[in-house]
């Protein structure tokens, strides 16, 4: 029997504990964490628990399935559009509550028209070892509205129906 997919969750970790990170996670009934993000380790203490490895050995313990889906991540070109416009409006990565228009256009253009969200949501339902799928997107930015996470989230609404919550 193919899994279903009901919730499509994000998560961004700035501004989060390493508790409340994982906290969110199970008091939400996540089954699936797909991080969306290019790089995945993160500079300094303070951040640490989602570098690759130890994030990965996290939600094996809580029972967690975990996919990186690196192809979702902006490219470096994307990245500087977006980081052009925040030295322009002098904001800080950490701070944005918005992406730019220009971001998001070339992000949908060039990213999500080539991946192909549509195998990604075959593999995952054949691949996926539970019923009922509560897969939450992961990337860094607090705001969803700050990170490509919320984009991929309303495309993947779109495909397989559902609900987007943001933690």
């Amino acid at each position: 029997m193919k899994a279903k997919l009901h919730t499509i969750f994000t998560i961004g970790v700035y501004g989060r504990s390493e508790d409340e990170f994982f906290n969110l996670l199970t008091d939400n009934g996540i089954n699936l964490l797909i991080d969306v993000r290019r790089r995945r380790g993160m500079r300094g203490k303070k951040y640490s628990f989602v570098n690759s490895n130890y994030l990965q050995k996290k939600l094996t313990d809580l029972e967690i399935e975990y996919l990186h889906e690196k192809d979702l991540s902006p490219t470096e070109e994307i990245r500087k559009v977006q980081k052009d416009e925040d030295k322009l409006l002098r904001e800080q990565k950490r701070k944005r509550v918005k992406l730019s228009g220009a971001f998001l256009e070339l992000y949908r253009n060039s990213v999500l028209s080539e991946v192909g969200l549509d195998g990604m949501l075959e593999r995952i339902t054949e691949l996926t070892k539970v019923e009922q799928i509560k897969l939450c997107l992961f990337c860094v930015e607090a705001e969803p509205q700050a990170c490509h996470r919320w984009m991929i989230a309303d495309e993947l609404m779109e495909k397989a129906g559902g609900v987007i919550q943001h933690l």
